[in-house]
């Protein structure tokens, strides 16, 4: 789902956690100063403070966009599920695999990079 090409707290005003520390309770949130472009279904991420870049397919661009903070891992994979017809585990592993993905190269909200 992700690209890198550069180098179980769950509110975004504590301490940062540690990327792999979070769980399926944990609310994803874009951070505010990640620049992004959409391409051909993939979506172009750009961190300016760390020059930090990725590149989502397009399973990762609809996961970006539920990453809004309005749901936690667990809401996002059982709504996906229930959209697409996947087991809810499966999409639960893959979501928590990308937030913790994002969140260490620091394009999260509340995330240690």
């Amino acid at each position: 789902m992700l690209t890198d090409e550069g180098s179980a707290g769950q509110s975004t005003t504590a301490d940062p956690v540690a990327a792999d520390l979070l769980d399926p309770t944990f609310v994803p949130v874009r951070a505010a100063r990640v620049a992004r472009a959409d391409l051909d279904g993939e979506t172009v991420l750009w961190h300016p403070e760390t020059g930090i870049t990725a590149v989502l397919d397009p399973i990762g661009s609809v996961l970006w966009e539920c990453f809004d903070g309005s749901g936690s891992i667990d809401e996002i994979a059982a709504d996906l599920s229930a959209v697409y017809g996947v087991d809810v585990a499966t999409i639960r592993t893959d979501v928590l695999n990308l937030v913790r993905e994002l969140g260490g190269l620091g394009l999260l909200e509340g995330v240690a990079p």
